[in-house]
């Protein structure tokens, strides 16, 4: 319980003392964690694409 508390207190200090431009670099950062899951799975699919086609005009 008291744990939880601690975390509570330290959340509320972080946001007390984060400026905007705090927020917004912590945005930016999630941003781009978004951005690069979004990449890999773009670059996921186009490798699985090319695999499929090279499989598949082999077999012809």
């Amino acid at each position: 319980m008291q744990e939880s508390q601690e975390v509570d207190a330290k959340s509320s200090l972080l946001h007390a003392h984060s400026t905007p431009q705090d927020i917004q670099s912590h945005n930016n950062v999630v941003n781009v964690q978004h951005l690069s899951e979004a990449i890999v799975v773009i670059i996921r699919n186009m490798l699985l694409t090319l695999h499929y086609r090279s499989n598949s005009s082999t077999d012809k």
